[in-house]
């Protein structure tokens, strides 16, 4: 018994069925040492990533992505196209007569000094430097030496003396990183679909660069066409790819006008990050932007800037190979996503989020193609429950849905698309990933026969500030 006398009224909330998708891992897509090819794998932290697949291109963003975002995925290709360590150069300091030579298959793009320290010692760097391992025992002649979970080995050969070696001696060479063709690529997406099972796909990072801007052109050629089969069948995604690092922006710019798709945005530069997978000699490499935009695209609002100035600099960048702020050799036009320096701080960020899309394309920015791809999402997933539903049509010989009918629907799915893009607080302190939205079905076809109902999703986006013009003087008041 209730005392004293009264009512008691409660709001359940849930009990249609619906939810709003949650947060999906991004999907990293290339090679690795160790692994099993055209296999997909799911990690939520760094040493399963590093037991299961060893070391490279793809095992660097996947790490720096699950540091940041806590889980991801990783699609890993076959490598068709090795890696390659190039010759030895010494620099002797006097008349040593000892060489180094260096075998076998890198896991990824090494710049190599192997640095003598006294008449028995030497230490090497994988990172041009900026790394040391600690002082270790030369072979004795024709010896060999590991170079740790790199895939390398080095060979030392005694001269004839009588100095073989001498403190301050280097031996240094290069090494590219192994890649997918685009045949791997597309075998590791055809073995996807039946491994993928109830996981979703809205972000895909590429791993690796390429030297040459043409050879790039023509990997997003095959990128593009993953993007469009993963679009077909209902993953609506956005992915991430290098745009020819190793070139001049001038061939850039002019190999990605041969190509377009809204879906990925194509990033130039390298960035000199602290590794998340180190080795001895290995701490801050220089490594493919991809690694950096990915990480902060895993981690980013639905409708935030990947370059957003607020969110602070990207995480252990300590150099870029191009700055937008000094060098300014790229435009809107040319819609390739760099890295800047902001004069007078410290810190590194992206320049703008530009998406490789054709001229006129609703998507010029990241943001753009996020909210979308969501709202087409849970549009999708909450249409679906309709699916063979009976609904009402009219008796008045028009044979079109009844308003009440039509009603019913649009209020269930604009409630799933409002707990997806408006009722969200987003980065900037306020709620909606949009400024407004409408959700509609059309009242005007024929239902009756052809039992389809016909729908639209419209969004305003929410603009991001790119410029601020601003008058300074003296007035004579105020």
């Amino acid at each position: 018994m209730a005392y004293p006398p009264g009512q008691t009224i409660t709001f359940p909330d849930g009990n249609v069925g619906f939810s709003a998708p949650p947060a999906d891992n991004m999907l990293v897509v290339g090679v690795s040492s160790s692994g099993t090819d055209d296999t997909l794998y799911k990690f939520s932290n760094v040493q399963d990533i590093i037991s299961t697949l060893g070391y490279g291109p793809a095992v660097e963003v996947a790490a720096a992505v699950v540091q940041a975002a806590g889980g991801v995925s990783v699609l890993k290709t076959a490598a068709s196209t090795a890696g390659v360590a190039g010759s030895v150069t010494k620099t002797a300091i006097g008349s040593s007569t000892g060489t180094v030579a260096v075998s076998g298959t890198p896991n990824d793009a090494y710049d190599v000094i192997v640095e003598i320290t006294s008449s028995t010692t030497y230490r090497y760097s994988l990172d041009g430097g900026k790394t040391y391992t600690g002082d270790r025992v030369i072979p004795a002649d024709g010896g060999t030496s590991l170079v740790t979970n790199s895939g390398l080995t080095l060979t030392w050969t005694d001269g004839a003396g009588p100095a073989i070696w001498e403190d301050g001696d280097t031996h240094t060479f290069e090494c590219t990183a192994p890649h997918y063709t685009t045949s791997d690529l597309s075998t590791a997406f055809a073995a996807l679909d039946a491994q993928i099972g109830t996981d979703y796909i809205e972000l895909v990072a590429f791993s690796g660069s390429y030297a040459d801007a043409s050879d790039a052109a023509t990997a997003a050629g095959a990128a593009s066409t993953v993007m469009s089969n993963l679009e077909a069948n209902t993953y609506y995604a956005r992915g991430i790819i290098d745009a020819g690092s190793g070139d001049t922006p001038a061939n850039v710019k002019t190999s990605r006008l041969t190509w377009s798709d809204a879906r990925l945005l194509a990033s130039y530069g390298y960035v000199t990050v602290t590794t998340q997978v180190p080795i001895p000699g290995w701490g801050s490499p220089s490594l493919p932007g991809v690694i950096s935009i990915a990480e902060r695209a895993a981690t980013a609002d639905l409708s935030e800037s990947l370059g957003r100035r607020r969110s602070g600099s990207l995480r252990g960048v300590t150099a870029i190979s191009y700055d937008e702020d000094r060098s300014g050799q790229f435009g809107d036009s040319d819609k390739v996503t760099t890295f800047r320096s902001y004069r007078g701080e410290a810190g590194f960020y992206v320049t703008l989020d530009l998406v490789a899309a054709p001229t006129g394309s609703d998507y010029r920015l990241w943001p753009s193609g996020r909210v979308i791809d969501r709202g087409a999402r849970v549009v999708y997933s909450a249409q679906g429950t309709w699916t063979l539903s009976s609904l009402k049509a009219k008796t008045d010989g028009t044979r079109r849905i009844t308003d009440a009918s039509a009603a019913r629907v649009e209020s269930a799915v604009r409630s799933q698309v409002g707990i997806a893009l408006i009722d969200p607080v987003t980065v900037e302190g306020d709620r909606s990933h949009v400024s407004g939205l409408s959700y509609n079905v059309n009242r005007l076809n024929d239902f009756l026969n052809t039992n389809t109902i016909q729908s639209s999703l419209a969004v305003v986006g929410r603009p991001a500030v790119e410029q601020f013009i601003t008058q300074v003087g003296f007035a004579r008041s105020l």
